[in-house]
């Protein structure tokens, strides 16, 4: 499904995701479907408490919200790849 219009914010925050994750591509990972939702949502969680207790570095708490973001995305892929496999 295609949306027109986006919202300047939604794209701001897709391209610094996708800003992130390939920077991360180095690590050689395959993915992240591999039904890890502990470890997505503990990585999650622990990003946005880092974006909490932020002391004054903006960049850095925005830079944490986005790595949370990637985190609860790759959670919901893999939540997706469940309705996949029963046929919704």
């Amino acid at each position: 499904m295609k949306i027109d219009n986006v919202r300047p914010i939604v794209e701001w925050n897709a391209q610094r995701m996708e800003k992130r994750l390939r920077e991360n591509d180095f690590k050689g990972k395959e993915g992240w479907h591999d039904g890890n939702f502990d470890y997505y949502y503990k990585k999650a969680l622990s990003h946005l408490m880092k974006a909490r207790d932020y002391h004054g570095d903006i960049y850095l708490a925005i830079k944490n919200c986005i790595d949370a973001e990637n985190y609860v995305m790759m959670y919901a892929d893999n939540l997706r790849d469940l309705l996949i496999k029963k046929g919704a």
